[in-house]
């Protein structure tokens, strides 16, 4: 099995990171060991995580440099976006892709969270994948479903998408690897 990463994900409401607080992070994450930063923020100024805005070349810029800093300490950099931005992203050298489903319509109003809609963030979340490795085979994406208990959390038994369960629910297994 490979190895998942130990680090920090930058996934929070509020005011996101400054990009010097991100190198920094990663510079901080090298130095005690650890090996992975997502950058994930809530409220991000950028919204890679909306469907496809065209992103400023000071953004672009900035991730291509996140991007390179983590990859020359041993830093995974991953990045939280919209299934449309991930070939972009990839050809900047970002091999690392959290598709968020967490705090949708579908996590708050139950009636909303069904299989089939989990199936359909799956099914995204795959195409995502196969968009990014078509740039760089070694690309991964980690789906974050909307429903982190019950019928849906099949779905990481049935998906061959990579799975994160970002609270503690049952079950408890936080990850299953991406098989495709």
């Amino acid at each position: 099995m490979t190895h998942l990463g130990f680090g920090v994900v930058e996934g929070f409401y509020g005011p996101p990171w400054s990009h010097a607080a991100r190198l920094s992070m990663i510079r901080f994450l090298a130095e005690v060991g650890l090996d992975t930063y997502v950058r994930a923020p809530k409220d991000d100024g950028d919204k890679l995580a909306s469907p496809k805005p065209r992103l400023s070349t000071r953004a672009l810029d900035e991730l291509r440099e996140l991007a390179e800093v983590g990859a020359s300490l041993g830093v995974r950099f991953g990045c939280a976006v919209s299934p449309e931005h991930v070939g972009d992203l990839a050809r900047l050298g970002v091999r690392t892709f959290m598709v968020g489903y967490d705090d949708t319509f579908a996590t708050f109003i139950r009636p909303a969270a069904t299989f089939a809609r989990g199936q359909r963030h799956a099914e995204a979340a795959l195409d995502a994948l196969r968009n990014a490795r078509a740039i760089d085979p070694r690309a991964e994406v980690v789906l974050v479903p909307a429903v982190y208990s019950g019928r849906a959390a099949d779905l990481s038994r049935r998906s061959p998408a990579l799975v994160n369960w970002p609270c503690s629910v049952s079950p408890p297994p936080a990850w299953s690897r991406c098989r495709s």
